[in-house]
């Protein structure tokens, strides 16, 4: 799943808790290429709101609340980040990477800086910056 946020950029992965699914990958790839100023004090929530013993608190009150489970269990695999950035997916029959790249000044210009590349396509079949 591809999306966008004008806030903030991750990658997370599922995995469906009721269904078995092998060689099946869930992945929701969000980027912010121009994104509204955030808060500090709304960065550290975002990051708490990220780590699994919250996750695991607020599943508790959900379900103390009568809420019924979802059959997915989502995971933050990386990020999140609050930079202006791109991603670049790359596809190659049943591989694939993810290139995050992030702006950064240098002068009196935005240039990209590699962030961070997931996924398991060999480097030379993907396209170089």
């Amino acid at each position: 799943m591809l999306s966008g946020d004008v806030h903030c950029s991750y990658v997370a992965e599922a995995q469906l808790t009721t269904v078995d699914h092998p060689g099946t990958a869930i992945r929701q790839l969000t980027m912010s290429p121009f994104r509204n100023p955030v808060p500090q004090h709304i960065r550290w929530g975002n990051h708490l709101l990220g780590t699994r013993w919250m996750t695991a608190l607020l599943h508790l009150l959900a379900r103390s609340a009568g809420v019924q489970d979802v059959a997915a269990d989502w995971r933050l695999s990386h990020g999140p980040w609050f930079e202006n950035g791109a991603m670049t997916v790359t596809l190659s029959g049943a591989a694939w990477a993810v290139d995050v790249d992030h702006a950064v000044s240098r002068s009196d210009m935005q240039v990209l800086r590699r962030t961070v590349t997931c996924g398991g396509l060999d480097s030379t079949k993907r396209l170089t910056s």
